[in-house]
């Protein structure tokens, strides 16, 4: 993903960046959505950005990135249509 795609996420990043999706269930529904966007990641295949037993931090520490600092901003929101399809099981 570059930034050039998000306007919002052009005022944060002038590099490509990787985006990473988390969700998080309770009593089988969709309890809690992450969305990380972070420095572009090459190192990391996607099979293995399996976040079920490990941070995020843990796992960019372990593939020999560093997090300097990071910024967390939480919201509450119902799904749209669109993600209620997409996290569908």
């Amino acid at each position: 993903m570059t930034p050039e795609s998000h306007p919002v996420l052009a005022t944060y990043f002038d590099e490509p960046i990787t985006h990473i999706k988390r969700l998080y269930y309770l009593d089988n529904k969709p309890y809690i959505y992450y969305q990380h966007y972070i420095q572009e990641v090459t190192q990391i295949h996607e099979a293995n950005l399996n976040l079920d037993h490990i941070s995020l931090y843990q796992l960019l520490k372990e593939n020999g990135y560093t997090v300097a600092s990071f910024e967390d901003t939480f919201e509450t929101a119902t799904f749209s249509t669109y993600e209620k399809k997409a996290t569908a099981n």
